[in-house]
């Protein structure tokens, strides 16, 4: 991880674990990963949640910086939002 970047800690896995029963019947979902800093949550429950459409966002560019090193699938997007 870089500048800009926190390090996921075990409550990361405690949010993604959550987010993946409320997804467990959805079907065809859209996931906003707002802060997304490294991605790892907006990426970990795209990895688990067939046809999910993963937007990943985060106002500082270092992080932006580490997300696209882990982005490598084109069905994710990462957006960049500046004030």
């Amino acid at each position: 991880m870089g500048p800009g970047v926190l390090i996921p800690r075990a409550d990361t896995e405690t949010v993604v674990e959550k987010a993946l029963e409320f997804l467990a019947d959805k079907k065809d979902c859209e996931i906003l990963d707002l802060c997304a800093g490294s991605g790892c949550i907006g990426l970990a429950i795209a990895s688990r949640v067939k046809d999910a459409r993963v937007t990943m966002a985060d106002l500082s560019m270092e992080a932006g910086k580490d997300l696209w090193i882990h982005v490598v699938n084109p069905d994710y997007a990462f957006v960049h939002y500046d004030e």
